[in-house]
């Protein structure tokens, strides 16, 4: 049993006292929810107002229609001034056969305003006996919104922006009816319609987690497709949505800019149901390369060919694997002796991640052979890299031999010195 506050008008007289007494013992039996809506539950609930129509003018008189039937709560030609004043914090009501039959036909009239937490796509749902409507933000959009005449049923979307909306909802009984063929009753929803959003991060340590206190910031300027065909960009704050979505199972995917490598899957598969925010985040991190400079181990003389081995390497999240088909520059710094024998810089890494580099000199001195790589990202992560090796090429060499013997105290010991020349 749920008991309603309740005002009186002067001049309703006994026919208002025997209203308030059947309103306090009626049973008020909540609708059945419809999937996920929720009720509507404005700001500071609904200020009510209840009707009794004329009976002298019966439905379907000439010049009558539904609209005439509920103006203002002043009351209208067709309306007498409301029985009651009611607030209420939803409208959720199931008069059944009781309580409202000295009403009938009856008028309800509520106003409220709902406060709506973002922007967006709604949808109305409504299940009633006999007709409702209901206009959002009425001053500015005169145009009803929603109305339902019998049954379940619910509305066309309706776009709502973040913050406040005045509601107005009207709801009549109109016929005369008895138990158990007829009803009066009235459950008013509201959902926000489903979506697929998420945000674009820097991924930085491979974990595929967002997590801005390690310094892990959003990426704005990204592509999203749906499988619907809409396509997205991610805003400066690295966030995309997709709204509304209806129900169903859809594939999404981000689509990977060039010099970057994703640390979450690109493409997933999502199941919708009815008013559901699914969330799908999207990981990346500019590509992460290590480039080495190995020179072989032989001593060469002058004219004699040396060979550096250029290793180019990928960061893969685990591990580190070969960086192939990518253009690596090679030069001698300057100062250096001899030249690059082969290949052309800039030359192609091979399957392993390496470039053999092949120098030469006809003279003796050193030489610092630079290795560079090079890939544009974007303007704030582009990859600059480089390694260097020496090498010398020499027309003398010397060798100092200490002697096999073990020498006592007091004893001479002899070293060999061998300067040879090429």
């Amino acid at each position: 049993m749920q008991k309603i506050e309740v005002s009186f008008k002067e001049g309703l007289g006994v026919f208002s006292l025997i209203i308030l007494a059947t309103l306090i013992v009626t049973s008020m039996m909540t609708m059945p929810a419809q999937g996920a809506m929720e009720l509507i539950q404005p700001v500071d609930g609904f200020q009510g107002y209840y009707y009794s129509k004329d009976p002298s003018v019966q439905y379907g008189t000439p010049g009558h229609n539904w609209n005439d039937w509920i103006v203002d709560p002043n009351g209208t030609d067709y309306w007498y001034s409301p029985v009651i004043n009611a607030d209420t914090p939803e409208i959720n009501f199931d008069w059944g056969t009781q309580g409202w039959i000295p009403l009938y036909p009856m008028g309800a009239w509520w106003t409220g305003v709902i406060d709506i937490p973002e922007d967006g796509s709604y949808v109305l749902g409504s299940w009633n006996d006999d007709g409702v409507w209901v206009w959002i933000d009425k001053q500015t959009n005169p145009q009803v919104v929603y109305e339902n005449r019998l049954g379940w049923a619910t509305s066309t979307p309706i776009f709502l922006t973040a913050g406040l909306h005045d509601i107005e909802v009207k709801y009549f009984e109109d016929f005369e009816w008895t138990e158990p063929i007829g009803a009066s009753c009235i459950a008013l929803f509201m959902e926000k319609m489903s979506s697929i959003k998420g945000i674009k991060f820097n991924d930085y340590n491979f974990n595929g987690s967002f997590e801005p206190e390690l310094g892990e910031e959003l990426l704005p300027d990204w592509e999203i497709h749906l499988s619907d065909g809409r396509s997205t960009i991610t805003d400066q704050n690295g966030f995309y949505e997709f709204h509304p979505v209806d129900p169903g199972i859809y594939t999404i995917q981000e689509i990977l800019k060039e010099g970057w490598i994703n640390t979450t899957l690109m493409l997933r598969e999502v199941y919708i149901t009815e008013y559901e925010d699914f969330i799908v985040d999207f990981g990346n991190t500019p590509e992460k390369y290590r480039i080495s400079l190995i020179p072989d181990a032989s001593t060469n003389r002058a004219g004699d060919d040396h060979v550096f081995t250029v290793l180019l390497e990928k960061d893969v999240g685990n591990e580190w694997e070969a960086a192939s088909g990518e253009q690596v520059d090679f030069s001698l710094e300057p100062g250096s002796v001899g030249t690059i024998v082969s290949p052309a810089s800039p030359a192609t890494t091979d399957s392993n991640g390496e470039i053999e580099v092949t120098a030469n000199s006809a003279f003796p001195g050193s030489a610092t052979l630079r290795s560079s790589f090079f890939k544009a990202i974007d303007g704030s992560s582009n990859i600059d890299i480089s390694d260097t090796a020496d090498k010398d090429w020499i027309d003398y060499r010397i060798d100092v031999t200490p002697p096999d013997s073990t020498n006592r105290v007091d004893d001479d010991h002899v070293f060999t010195i061998l300067l040879e020349k090429d």
